[in-house]
């Protein structure tokens, strides 16, 4: 793939870009930081943050293969720890959302049959402030009730206790 050494600082092509405006579309190469040099962004908090998350579909260890997309659960949580550092510093608010369809997508929601088994307890790390569900936590896991098993995944989620960790 492209890179800020193939291409130059300053360059940019399909794929990703190396000059000082990347960072405000979030469409550096990789390597931006490193081989550019470029000064970090300045960061302005309004009174109101909002960080969200949106159609995880599980991918909450990334998406390698999507290089605008390969950011991991972990990577959104780190931000929110540092933007609320920051913002008690100013007083100011940062929230952090999902906005639904946090299932379905990977091997981790694929393997149980409720598709949250293996993906709740990794959820239950992020410190999410309100949730949304999607279609996915919605769609119908036991054919109708004609099959044994959860009738779709919101329900997984409240009886794996995800739901009710929120208090």
């Amino acid at each position: 793939g492209s890179n800020c050494a193939k291409l130059g600082c300053g360059q940019k092509d399909s794929t990703c870009s190396c000059d000082d405006t990347c960072s405000q579309i979030m469409s550096c190469c990789s390597n931006y930081g490193s081989v550019c040099r470029g000064p970090a962004p300045k960061l302005k908090l309004g009174d109101v943050n909002l960080v969200v998350t949106t159609d995880l579909h599980s991918w909450v260890a990334g998406r390698k293969h999507e290089p605008y997309l390969n950011a991991t659960l972990a990577h959104a949580v780190s931000l929110v720890e540092q933007l609320r550092i920051l913002a008690r510093e100013q007083k100011r608010d940062v929230f952090f959302l999902d906005n639904g369809d946090i299932n379905d997508g990977t091997g981790l929601s694929a393997t149980a049959q409720d598709h949250v088994d293996s993906l709740a307890p990794v959820m239950l790390h992020a410190p999410y402030d309100a949730l949304n569900i999607g279609n996915h936590e919605l769609y119908q896991l036991n054919s109708k009730g004609t099959e044994p098993g959860q009738a779709c995944a919101i329900t997984a989620l409240r009886d794996s206790g995800y739901i009710a960790a929120w208090g």
